[in-house]
């Protein structure tokens, strides 16, 4: 995350953004896959109540926060890549 800093600063090198980018899409993967873990490990718990193995187990939504923050992240960058395309006719054209 600490590459994303970084990106603040050098904002003009559009091949590092790119990079900050694509770490960003690996990041949100690796927090699905996260999930699906976590939601395994509650699934296969040994506990007989499902509120005890949903409340005692891995917590289920720790993992999505890593796809959250990098969705915002990746929101981040693509202002960046394409500054001043906030109009909806410019970013699709007459498609709408």
């Amino acid at each position: 995350m600490g590459g994303l800093l970084a990106a603040l600063f050098d904002y003009g090198n559009r091949p590092y953004l790119w990079l900050c980018l694509c770490m960003m899409l690996v990041e949100i993967i690796v927090g699905l896959l996260g999930w699906y873990y976590h939601i395994r490990a509650i699934l296969r718990s040994p506990m007989n109540d499902v509120w005890d193995k949903i409340l005692y187990s891995a917590p289920v939504f720790a993992p999505l926060l890593f796809a959250n923050l990098a969705i915002l992240a990746v929101l981040g960058l693509w202002a960046m890549l394409y500054p001043g395309k906030t109009d909806q006719q410019e970013l699709f054209g007459d498609e709408l």
